[in-house]
């Protein structure tokens, strides 16, 4: 099983955001000296107290300065926001300044604030995301781009620098819907899912398609990988503060989410989009509780060993991606005990 630590970055009015992302950096580079895999930087925009990491690949730069082992990628880029060929060059820079270790994450988006804040009709972005996949796969080809769609109208150019990985990085797309599934094993790419997100059914059915129709190789020619999202915090059995400051730090994030969904952009998409009720609906009646019992790795060393059984079993991933502070209230003494108990006594139970 590969290990990767997720970064959301949310920073509350109390919070400072130039030390937010300094401990985010700094976390990543503990990450790597402890052994994890991966780090993922999400993208996110507008939005303080959700996230302030609106520009990741530079955040992810900055830890490819820093570290030596762990690959640094996004979970996810959100693809309609960008220009195919700019992200093509910026993912190519991150892979050769850290020798080879980005992984391309790929995303749609649906936040009505990122859609209308950049000018996208919601209505685009799936052809928008199909079209600049294809493009940015050509840039890192050996031959120039010669692209004509609906969006993208691109003619003899040659994007540099190409990645150091060929033929590139590894792919992951985020799959939150059924045709993200759909497109992930259409292309044979790697997948993300996040249960807490959509739903422990929703992965199940996404993955049981995804399985049956993908081929037994990757476009890299190796395995595919399914990675599984998941909130998790580990204290020690000693502790007498317990799960508390998770919980709280949970809250935060679930009550961030409600006003995202209660927001003038939320409201205005919601005239055409029945997935903002849908959404709003699930953060109300989400509970701790629920998070607890089936959506997270949350507790003793023991209690999260026994927690990532089930959720092998049920999921069966070649990765767990750590969301080690959502809602990014834990202090990094607090993150950074929870990523080292879960490396050096939650690990070594599940390999007994």
């Amino acid at each position: 099983m590969k290990t990767g630590v997720f970064y959301q970055l949310p920073c509350a009015e109390f919070q400072s955001t130039p030390v937010r992302i300094q401990e985010t950096i700094d976390q990543v580079v503990y990450a790597d000296s402890l052994g994890f895999d991966n780090a993922w930087l999400a993208e996110l925009h507008f939005q303080s107290e959700f996230s302030v990491m609106s520009a990741p690949l530079l955040i992810a730069a900055a830890i490819a300065q820093k570290t030596e082992n762990i690959k640094i990628g996004n979970a996810v880029n959100l693809i309609p926001l960008h220009h195919p060929i700019r992200l093509a060059e910026e993912i190519a820079t991150l892979d050769v300044i850290s020798n080879g270790r980005a992984v391309f994450g790929a995303g749609r988006g649906s936040m009505p604030s990122h859609l209308e804040g950049f000018g996208i009709n919601p209505d685009d972005t799936r052809h928008k995301f199909e079209e600049s996949m294809e493009i940015i796969l050509q840039s890192w080809s050996d031959s120039n781009v010669n692209y004509n769609g609906n969006f993208y109208d691109i003619v003899d150019v040659n994007v540099v620098p190409k990645p150091t990985q060929r033929p590139h990085p590894e792919i992951y797309i985020a799959a939150n819907s059924q045709d993200s599934f759909e497109y992930a094993s259409k292309f044979d790419y790697n997948i993300l899912v996040t249960p807490m997100i959509i739903s422990t059914d929703k992965v199940l059915d996404g993955l049981e398609f995804y399985r049956k129709h993908k081929s037994n190789k990757n476009v890299n020619g190796t395995s595919h990988d399914v990675t599984v999202n998941a909130p998790i915090y580990v204290y020690d059995k000693n502790d007498s503060d317990g799960l508390e400051p998770i919980k709280k730090s949970w809250s935060n994030y679930v009550n961030t989410l409600k006003n995202i969904y209660l927001s003038p952009a939320a409201k205005r998409a919601s005239i055409k989009n029945a997935g903002i009720a849908k959404s709003l609906d699930r953060y109300n009646s989400i509970k701790f509780s629920d998070v607890h019992s089936e959506y997270s790795i949350f507790g003793t060393p023991q209690e999260c060993a026994d927690q990532i059984r089930r959720f092998k079993e049920k999921f069966d991933f070649q990765q767990l991606m750590g969301w080690f502070n959502i809602g990014g209230l834990l202090t990094d003494t607090q993150v950074r005990s929870s990523m080292r108990l879960f490396v050096e006594e939650v690990l070594p139970i599940i390999q007994e």
